[in-house]
């Protein structure tokens, strides 16, 4: 496998208010392997070979404009806009039965494509009072193979005393298919054209606390629901078995997290704890999954 990114970002100041931060980026992943089958004790020329290449790649921007609407509001609004591509694909292998040689895979292993997908977004911090935060924020979604999706997102933050806060938060999102899960299409897996997004819908819950200067505690629940969960399983095609992406999993997440940073002795030595815990049960095959 062969990885490449690059980004650039400038951030300009529109005036006493508003800034406008912008990126722009672009990374490549090249599928480039080979297999060597050998079943049982199978040697060299009895057994399966393959080659396989495809580039997967993102071109992509994004445009966030942040400013102080008021002494009260701080406004993010922004859209970005991503290509999506797989190009260059290409197999080769010995199926059924070549010898030792290669032979071009019919109908290659998987389909070249390009997708797009345009967002717009917009967040606005509210500060009610001294103590109390409230966070709203909104995500429209157009992607070219799965249309529209909204996405919601709000937190409240109160401070509590002088010393801690308590943080709620609830947040919706989605994971479009890979071009893997999408465009795969070989003897060992075809395309499901009615395959979705994955969802997820979180819950959070935070308590942070500092001791002191040198002391902070913080301590965060949290409670995930993931629908349309892709997972390849087995299906018959003409008589054969192979396997497909489909959206067949639920997932509930359940987890406590916790954090502790400080200094100790001097200003050159910090401490850093953490640890987690979560329990994690698949609604599909109701087994818990650790």
């Amino acid at each position: 496998y062969t990885t490449a990114a690059v980004e650039a970002s400038t951030t300009i100041s529109l005036n006493k208010s508003w800034q406008l931060n912008s990126k722009i980026y672009w990374d490549s992943f090249i599928y480039d392997c080979f297999w060597e089958y050998l079943p049982g004790s199978l040697l060299p020329p009895n057994g399966y070979i393959t080659k396989a290449y495809a580039r997967d790649y993102r071109l992509g921007t994004e445009w966030d404009f942040i400013g102080q609407f008021s002494e009260s509001h701080r406004l993010l609004i922004g859209f970005s806009n991503d290509f999506i591509g797989l190009n260059d694909s290409w197999a080769e292998n010995n199926f059924p039965d070549y010898g030792y040689q290669y032979a071009e895979l019919p109908g290659s292993w998987i389909s070249n494509g390009e997708d797009r997908n345009y967002a717009i977004y917009a967040q606005d911090n509210y500060f009610v009072t001294k103590t109390l935060q409230l966070v709203l924020g909104i995500r429209y979604d157009n992607h070219t193979a799965y249309g529209d999706s909204w996405n919601p997102r709000c937190a409240v933050t109160q401070k509590v005393g002088e010393n801690s806060h308590i943080k709620l938060l609830y947040g919706q999102a989605f994971r479009a298919p890979n071009n893997w899960e999408l465009y795969g299409n070989s003897p060992d897996q075809v395309k499901n054209p009615d395959l979705r997004p994955e969802r997820i819908q979180t819950f959070e819950a935070e308590l942070y606390y500092t001791f002191n200067q040198n002391l902070i505690t913080r301590i965060n629940y949290y409670h995930n629901k993931i629908s349309d969960l892709i997972l390849s399983t087995l299906i018959t095609v003409d008589g054969k078995e192979t396997s497909t992406q489909k959206n067949l999993g639920k997932i509930n997440v359940d987890g406590i997290e916790g954090e502790i940073r400080g200094t100790i002795l001097n200003e050159k030595h910090n401490l850093y704890v953490n640890g987690y815990y979560n329990n994690s049960e698949d609604n599909y095959t109701n087994q818990d999954m650790h």
